[in-house]
């Protein structure tokens, strides 16, 4: 198992430089988002925030795109080689993994860059302060969070077709546009995210049970 991980994350080594767009590509919407506020509105602490608040929300969305694109396509892809499912499967979760870290470094490093620059608009980024409008304990949760949502939804995916990858889109949307019902409940008792948490964990589990059993190409 161990060395199919390894063949599996020098397979996928060359697929490394995707964490660059898609962290640099959240990191300059943010940074118009910003631009377009400060020319119509005079909110400096909006103008602090936004770019890396934007930038970190964008780069996650698209990490986890990656993850699902790489769980549901290549994993059957590995299959048709003789190797172990539980290694290959191992091995793209680490690959996912260690390039939304990469994409998160990149990130952060832009933004501040963006404010070194165009320091009239973002001072604050200039000395560091990022972490103020992004508190530390988000970056490892933003980084840990396309591998399971990878699992689960490639494993839907691969259990029951596109017609389960709509299903789960669906929710994704209704759950965006309600945000306001259930961010407040978790704002106000902090302890309830362990129920969201512990329906992803469940259905990453079931993800990766069916992405083991899928069929090989």
């Amino acid at each position: 198992m161990k060395r199919m991980i390894s063949a599996c994350l020098r397979f996928e080594a060359p697929d490394l430089w995707m964490a660059v767009p898609a962290a640099l590509f959240p990191v300059l919407v943010g940074e118009v988002t910003a631009l377009m506020i400060a020319a119509t509105e005079d909110d400096p602490e909006a103008l602090v925030l936004l770019p890396g608040v934007v930038g970190m929300i964008l780069t996650v969305v698209l990490c986890c795109v990656l993850g699902v694109v790489y769980l549901y396509s290549n994993f059957p892809l590995l299959l048709q080689f003789s190797a172990s499912r539980r290694g290959s499967l191992a091995g793209l979760c680490l690959h996912i993994l260690r390039m939304t870290v990469l994409a998160e470094v990149i990130a952060a490093a832009a933004t501040m860059a963006l404010g070194a620059v165009n320091h009239g608009f973002f001072p604050r980024f200039a000395v560091g302060e990022l972490w103020r409008g992004i508190p530390v304990f988000v970056w490892p949760i933003c980084a840990v969070l396309p591998v399971p949502v990878g699992l689960v939804w490639a494993g839907v995916l691969t259990r029951f077709g596109r017609t389960g990858g709509w299903v789960l889109y669906f929710l994704l949307i209704g759950g965006c546009f309600s945000i306001d019902k259930w961010l407040h409940p978790l704002a106000e008792q902090p302890w309830m995210v362990v129920f969201p948490v512990g329906v992803l964990a469940a259905l990453a589990v079931c993800g990766a049970k069916w992405l083991m059993k899928a069929a090989v190409k």
